[in-house]
């Protein structure tokens, strides 16, 4: 618990700081997603523990509430650049910003779970170019 712990009083922050990054919501949705992809890439050597404290959020409490928390926080500031995008007039306006986000957290997860079968098959950073290309043309108003 203290080796997640620490993992995750950095990653909040950092996600956190990618929202607030200069730019376009464009420009912000794809350092977003690069950043994401980076930060996993980073820490593949912790990747086994989100995955086994992802699996004990089922028999655990605590845990559960961890995640919870952290996946609140990361929603929020996924959800802020969605807002972002909608009241500027980029984003359409009948996306609901909880749901994208906590998709984009789901896709990430999915990646780390797909790098623990097989790392080979996980590009990171392509991937995140080609999640953003993807996410980006169905948020763009038209």
């Amino acid at each position: 618990m203290a080796v997640f712990e620490e993992w995750v009083s950095e990653l909040v922050p950092t996600y956190v700081e990618f929202a607030a990054a200069p730019g376009t919501v464009e420009e912000k949705v794809r350092y977003y997603l690069k950043s994401a992809a980076e930060v996993l890439a980073d820490s593949e050597d912790l990747l086994p523990v989100h995955i086994e404290f992802s699996l004990q959020a089922f028999r655990d409490d605590s845990i559960r509430e961890r995640f919870k928390e952290l996946f609140a926080e990361i929603r929020s500031s996924l959800m802020a650049i969605v807002r972002e995008g909608v009241e500027s007039g980029t984003f359409r306006d009948d996306l609901n910003a909880a749901h994208l986000a906590s998709l984009v957290i789901a896709a990430y997860d999915g990646l780390a779970l797909q790098w623990a079968a097989d790392p080979e098959a996980v590009d990171w950073q392509g991937l995140s170019a080609t999640f953003a290309e993807v996410l980006l043309e169905g948020l763009r108003k038209r």
